[in-house]
């Protein structure tokens, strides 16, 4: 059901339950009447306050029930993690620390995939955490990533032989953008859960309380730096989920320029501006990677 097809059905069922009530409060108030005249019994009381009581906080748990569901399973997620550990004993292998606990990635002999990662990240990251938004980015991207990888491999072999060589250089340039995309998702995985939210929240709530920082007092400077040191780190998380649209948008250039050819050989497919955009990103990828290492403490 949709958002507003539960929208209204919650509507529906609180103008029900008023109903409900006002049909309690009328025969308790014609009961009352009664009694005043002559000694009757209480045969107008359709329900009890206890009922209504009851129904009432089953309607306001369905209400609510995903914010209740997300703030209990939060709370319990140091708890489930020991369990988690002590049932598999060290199995656990890729494992993330932050300031919300361990992320389990993967388990002994198989890591998740990136699009396992990252619905991963999303479903554990608070609401109200800095990174919150980004990390729904993320699992949407790598949702549309597969969908856009199933799309191409359909339109390339309705237009070539799954065995011809131009369909295996198509393919190559789509996986390694899919390589590409994958390697810096789980980046990115790393550094929104690696954030410190904590520290951030508290330097940023000292920073609007005092407004204006000033240069020539040594904790103010403490705190600018520390605020500096977050901002890079959001920094580089908006340029990753940038990178992730950008692998995105060459796809569908390549796509809508598959639609556009009849035949070529390989050499010409490695000229379409699409296939060397791809082969620039990874270029790209690769310097940034050497030059700006990944930091687990989220600077």
């Amino acid at each position: 059901m949709s958002k507003v097809g539960r929208a209204v059905l919650f509507v529906a069922l609180w103008l029900l339950y008023g109903l409900f009530w006002a049909i309690y409060v009328v025969s308790a108030v014609l009961n009352w009447g009664a009694s005043l005249v002559v000694s009757a019994p209480q045969s107008l009381q359709i329900f009890s306050g206890t009922s209504l009581g009851v129904t009432g906080v089953v309607l306001v748990t369905a209400t609510f029930w995903g914010r209740i569901k997300g703030r209990v399973s939060r709370l319990l997620v140091p708890v489930a993690d020991k369990f988690r550990h002590f049932r598999n004993r060290g199995d656990d292998v890729f494992l993330l620390t932050g300031t919300y606990g361990a992320l389990y990635t993967g388990s002994k002999g198989r890591a998740y995939s990136m699009q396992e990662s990252a619905t991963l990240l999303a479903d554990r990251l608070p609401t109200e955490a800095r990174l919150y938004a980004f990390a729904q980015t993320l699992r949407k991207q790598t949702e549309r990533l597969a969908q856009r990888k199933e799309a191409m491999a359909l339109a390339l072999s309705s237009r070539f032989e799954p065995s011809s060589l131009t369909f295996t250089k198509f393919m190559s340039g789509v996986h390694s953008a899919e390589r590409l995309m994958n390697e810096n998702t789980l980046n990115l995985v790393r550094r929104i859960w690696a954030f410190d939210q904590t520290d951030y929240t508290a330097v940023a709530k000292k920073i609007g309380s005092r407004g204006l920082l000033r240069k020539d007092d040594p904790d103010e400077v403490i705190l600018a730096e520390k605020m500096k040191l977050h901002q890079t780190a959001i920094g580089h998380v908006e340029r990753g989920i940038e990178t992730n649209e950008n692998i995105m948008l060459q796809l569908d250039r390549l796509m809508a320029e598959i639609a556009l050819i009849s035949d070529m050989n390989t050499a010409q497919i490695e000229h379409l501006p699409a296939m060397q955009d791809i082969s620039t990103l990874i270029s790209d990828a690769k310097w940034y990677r050497d030059k700006v290492p990944v930091s687990n403490s989220g600077d």
